[in-house]
């Protein structure tokens, strides 16, 4: 066999030129029946003489037959009548190769024979048919016939399309009945309708699906007659419409059925029929097809290629979520291919692959790398806008924006039309807001709410530029800009989200009620988006807000059954739970928020928050925890870390707990940072009675302390471990108007009682200013504190307000009952001593109204109430209150019986009667 010439496959076939069509002369409709059917001119006999191709006519060398036209003629081929070995050529004689027409005898079904023949197509004819005037005709017209089909296959050729005869009338094939191809089994037609456009990604290698057909001439057509003329050109007309019908759809399915009858081991047929299966998402099967040929072929340029392509397959076929080892796999194969062939065209793409895989390991260094090799590779991927957004992206994820916006301003300024354009300008403007530049940043999105104020991209565009106003703390800008984004919207697109913010920015400015009606459209106008269940959820906090705690929990439940798969929305509605005081089921829902894939600190912490309120404390114990380690240098793992070692403490594990906190201290340089945990630290080794060691540390926050509160609570805990005047100094630095209501109560009334020893008046003066600055801050515990103190003061009247405002407090309140009780104690105390026996009965006498004789503080009011009666001599009223008590299981019952009976005996003596020892 002659050698492979130029334009040929290894294998030999002619390679297609792929030029453009000319449309020619077609057959018409009317012609194709005749040739078929056996019409007019092809009943009768032919009685041209034969002649050999090339000998007359247009059969010379170079040229086409006189005899019955060349099909598919082969550039610069010519027509032969004897032997040839090389394939392409025509043989008038016996012939090995099966793409040659033979003019003998014959095993190949496809070829026309001029002899006797088995061949079912042809029929014999006598020497006499050959001169039959009437065959002549027919045979001209046959050979009009077959130049105009010559002319056909040319156009399906250079077109790549049928031609016109071939096509459905009218331009409309909606009703036309399909080509009947062979397809595998295994490819659907949703597949098929699916599928890309073939050759529309850049960086593949898509070898064109090559039809090589040999140049056929018949020398002695008309020896064979006419019936067998038209039996003949039938037949090949037939076969040549198969072929019309495969040439012209050459990204149809991958059948192997077309392209190969088994797996080949043609590495170019291999490649062809794996990338038409990767255009099918099939990269797994393309992936077995291409490395069964790369197994069985040399080396060489083209199994290079291969490799390249089975990478692609085997990068598609992975994810984040598939098998670490399929992964590692896939690294080294590329590592391999790459060290074979570094600049290999595709060379940079694979290194591209390679990022990608690590940014789904979470190695981001390793995908830093990658990336950057990609980009500097001496064949840069034939994606590179592609692979310029995902290292912009990942730049960016990694906390560089300056590296980002290099990356992404490249992008942009080499690839303005790119598919990827609109996002790299988002993210670019994302960049510059990391990195400070927010006036670029605001003109960048603004240009892009401009630009694309009909898609999703406007509207994530105009989100952000409200974000950036709510963070300036301009919510009336937020506001406005989203609303404008809602009235000049060509499309709903995206538009959810921007109800959704507008709502939550309504809301943190105050506006509850234009909030609440905000987000009842989203609801009630939207079909069911991403955000509805975020929308539930922010109405339940608006309902909240507003008081309307039924309706509130009603949606925070419904968020709870319906949408526990939706993190954010979950943690909306765990923190309306919480504030409802539903303990239990707002840490369960801040479980199935972290179950669904919310993630961040505050989650984390929040979460523990949620677990320790509902008395969980395992649970809150492993999600401060966690909190601390996973996020190491917050200031969210930083509280965590207090809490799980006040937990460690309130469970007796108090070496743990004071170990963690230490060697977490001692870490720690900065002094805010360090601030939370010496204030932990101080309070447990105070609770121990190392005040020294508390008042340290406690002295240290105090210095470090910037904010209000943070000053406020060390100087609190330095006045509570005694440390007086280090405790009034920082309190005096400690601005009250910035501080809660609460906090401000607390720190007079702290500062009150570090005052008391030194200046009694003052530090008195310093609490009732608390009470009276801060009334809704008064609680039962300041209240004592102050009743003490007027009482240590001598101040009667004033203690005698104090136990009103208790008493008062205590109606219909049982559990005010507790205070009151002691309150009236204190205060009959007081008088007792004073010798105000009528007023020390009376004060007493509160504590019994309390109805809680049976505690140690009510047991000793009813019997000092019946001494003072005996005191103030009402010696009736005095007997009866004592002989309660000694009938009660009192630690006074023994005293109030020896009374008792004391009192009965003066009445004996007096001759008095109980009714009358009061009037």
């Amino acid at each position: 066999m002659a050698a492979n010439q130029p334009g040929q496959t290894p294998g030999g076939e002619e390679a297609n030129s792929g030029s453009p069509f000319e449309d020619g002369g077609v057959l018409s409709q009317e012609e194709l029946d005749a040739l078929f059917n056996g019409g007019a001119g092809f009943d009768e006999p032919l009685s041209k003489g034969g002649e050999a191709a090339g000998a007359s006519g247009r059969g010379g060398a170079g040229g086409q037959t006189d005899d019955f036209g060349d099909i598919l003629q082969e550039p610069g081929g010519a027509g032969e009548s004897s032997a040839s070995e090389d394939p392409h050529t025509v043989k008038a004689s016996a012939s090995e190769d099966p793409h040659t027409v033979k003019a003998s005898a014959s095993e190949e079904p496809h070829t026309v024979k001029a002899s006797v023949s088995e061949d079912p197509h042809t029929e014999e004819t006598s020497a006499a048919d050959s001169t039959d005037p009437k065959a002549e005709d027919a045979y001209g017209a046959e050979e009009d016939l077959l130049d105009r089909l010559l002319d056909d296959i040319h156009h399906v050729e250079e077109k790549g399309e049928a031609p016109p005869w071939a096509r459905p009338p009218h331009g409309d094939d909606s009703n036309a009945e399909p080509v009947e191809t062979p397809g595998p089994p295994d490819i659907t037609a949703d597949e098929q309708a699916a599928a890309p456009a073939p050759g529309k990604e850049r960086g593949r290698f898509r070898p064109r699906l090559q039809l090589n057909l040999p140049r056929i001439s018949i020398p002695a057509l008309p020896a064979l007659g006419a019936k067998g003329a038209a039996a003949t050109a039938a037949g090949v007309f037939a076969g040549v419409l198969t072929l019309l019908a495969l040439y012209a759809q050459p990204y149809q399915q991958p059948t192997r059925d077309v392209l190969a009858g088994e797996r080949s081991t043609d590495i170019v047929r291999a490649m062809s029929f794996a990338q038409n299966l990767m255009d099918y998402g099939r990269p797994v099967d393309a992936d077995a097809e291409l490395s069964y040929a790369i197994a069985h072929t040399p080396e060489s340029p083209l199994r290079v290629d291969a490799e390249f392509l089975r990478l692609e397959a085997a990068f598609q076929t992975l994810s984040p979520a598939s098998p670490a080892r399929e992964r590692e796999a896939l690294h080294a194969d590329i590592e391999r291919v790459i060290r074979q062939a570094r600049t290999h065209p595709r060379a940079g793409e694979a290194l591209y692959w390679r990022a990608r895989l690590y940014e789904w390991e979470n190695a981001g260094e390793a995908a830093k790398t990658f990336y950057q090799e990609a980009l500097t590779s001496p064949a840069l991927p034939d994606n590179l806008d592609e692979v310029l957004f995902h290292a912009g992206r990942h730049s960016l994820e990694m906390g560089s924006p300056a590296e980002a916006s290099d990356l992404l301003r490249r992008l942009l300024d080499q690839f303005p039309g790119s598919p990827r354009a609109g996002e790299g300008r988002f993210l670019l403007a994302e960049a510059y807001m990391e990195a400070g530049q927010h006036t670029e940043a605001r003109e960048l999105l603004e240009a892009i709410v401009m630009g694309h104020g009909d898609g999703r991209l406007g509207a994530e565009a105009a989100e952000r530029l409200a974000r950036m106003a709510m963070a300036a703390g301009a919510h009336g800008e937020a506001v406005e800009i989203l609303n404008q984004r809602l009235e000049t919207a060509m499309t709903v697109d995206g538009n959810d989200g921007v109800y959704l913010l507008l709502g939550q920015v309504l809301r943190e400015a105050g506006d509850l009620a234009e909030a609440e009606q905000v987000l009842r459209e989203l609801i009630n106008f939207f079909p069911e988006t991403g955000v509805t269940p975020l929308a539930l959820a922010e109405l339940a906090l608006v309902l909240e807000g507003q008081g309307q705690r039924n309706e509130a929990l009603r949606l925070a439940r419904e968020v709870l059954s319906r949408h526990a798969e939706h993190g954010e929305a979950m943690m909306t509605a765990a923190a309306v739970l919480a504030e409802a005081g539903e303990t239990a089921a707002a840490s369960q829902a801040y479980g199935a928020a972290l179950a669904a894939g919310a993630w961040g600190a505050e989650a984390w912490l929040a979460a523990g928050d949620a677990h320790l309120a509902a008395g969980r404390t395992t649970e809150a114990l492993e999600a401060y925890e966690w909190t601390a380690g996973e996020f190491a240098g917050t200031p969210e793992a930083r509280r965590a870390a207090v809490e799980a070692a006040r937990i460690h403490y309130g469970q007796g594990r108090v070496r743990q707990a004071l170990d963690g906190l230490e060697a977490r201290l001692a870490g720690l340089e900065d002094p805010a940072r360090r601030l939370p945990v010496a204030m932990a630290l101080g309070e447990m080794y105070h609770d121990l009675g190392l005040r020294e060691r508390a008042a340290t540390l406690f002295t240290e926050a105090a210095a470090s302390a910037s904010a209000n509160n943070d000053l406020a609570a060390a100087a609190m805990a330095l006045i509570a471990a005694g440390d007086y005047g280090q405790g009034l100094s920082a309190a005096g630095r400690v601005d009250l108007d910035a501080l809660e209501n609460e906090d401000a109560y607390r720190l007079l009334m702290a500062k009150g009682r570090a005052r008391l020893r030194a200046d009694p008046a003052e530090g008195i003066a310093l609490m009732e200013q608390a009470f009276e600055a801060y009334p809704g801050s008064r609680d039962a515990e300041g209240e004592l504190e102050l009743l003490k103190a007027c009482l240590a003061a001598g101040r009667a009247a004033q203690a005698r307000a104090i136990v009103t405002s208790i008493q008062a407090a205590a109606v219909g309140n049982p559990a005010a009952a507790g205070p009151l009780q002691k309150g009236a104690v204190l205060y009959g105390d007081y008088l007792f001593e004073r010798g105000d026996y009528r007023a020390a009965a009376e004060a007493y006498g509160l504590a019994d109204i309390a109805h809680l004789a049976d505690t140690e503080d009510g047991q000793w009011a009813a019997y000092q109430r019946a001494a003072a009666l005996l005191r103030a001599g009402a010696y009736g009223q005095g007997a009866e209150a004592l002989e309660v008590v000694a009938e009660s299981g009192s630690p006074w019952a023994g005293h109030a019986a020896v009374k008792a009976e004391y009192a009965r005996t003066e009445q004996r003596l007096r001759g008095e009667i109980a009714a009358a020892d009061l009037e």
